[in-house]
């Protein structure tokens, strides 16, 4: 039970984290109405494929080290 309230927990912060920066890197632009809109141009797409994928990286890295950490402290087989 324990592992499956971190995986969500990791999972529900990793969607919020995302959507988060996705904001604030289209207000950076200047472009964040074009976020929420049905069209989306081509250089919106590529900046939110990038960005997707760098978060998908940090995301991957940090779940790995947590993991390792908590298997690490023993594993209970019962």
């Amino acid at each position: 039970i324990k592992s499956l309230l971190i995986i969500s927990g990791f999972y529900l912060s990793s969607i919020i984290i995302t959507f988060i920066l996705a904001i604030v890197l289209f207000a950076i632009m200047g472009q964040l109405s074009s976020l929420f809109n049905n069209a989306i141009s081509g250089s919106n797409i590529l900046a939110i494929l990038i960005l997707g994928l760098v978060l998908y990286i940090a995301f991957t890295i940090i779940f790995y080290f947590v993991s390792k950490k908590q298997f690490e402290k023993g594993v209970n087989v019962d």
